[in-house]
């Protein structure tokens, strides 16, 4: 996914409690100054875009588009906040330390078996 399509994302995210994300709305916090030298078939492209990457993630419908107007996220969909690595981490050094463990006590084992 561009950076683009990660902007356009996370502002449809933080703006999802609005009824309709107006189309210069989005362009202007996507473009900035330059959204006025852009046109429709710009952001109708990277909405485009963005949907096709997010099915491809198992994300359907997650927005819509409301014609003439701009797009409105879909409301049944939840959004969480991200799994942090630090759990990850945790989960990790536990793993390490109970294959560490297993070794030991499987060569202290054969030694005292030999």
């Amino acid at each position: 996914m561009t950076s683009m399509r990660v902007r356009c994302l996370r502002y449809m995210i933080q703006n999802s409690h609005e009824e309709v994300i107006h189309k210069k709305q989005l362009a202007q916090a996507l473009w900035g100054e330059r959204c006025q030298f852009m046109n429709d078939a710009n952001l109708t492209q990277l909405l485009y875009l963005l949907r096709r990457d997010l099915r491809e993630c198992g994300l359907h419908d997650f927005f819509s588009t409301i014609p003439r107007q701009g797009v409105k996220v879909n409301a049944d969909i939840i959004i969480n906040k991200p799994v942090k690595k630090l759990w990850l981490h945790q989960r990790l050094c536990k793993n390490i330390l109970f294959i560490t463990v297993l070794i030991i006590f499987s060569v202290l084992a054969f030694i005292f078996i030999h």
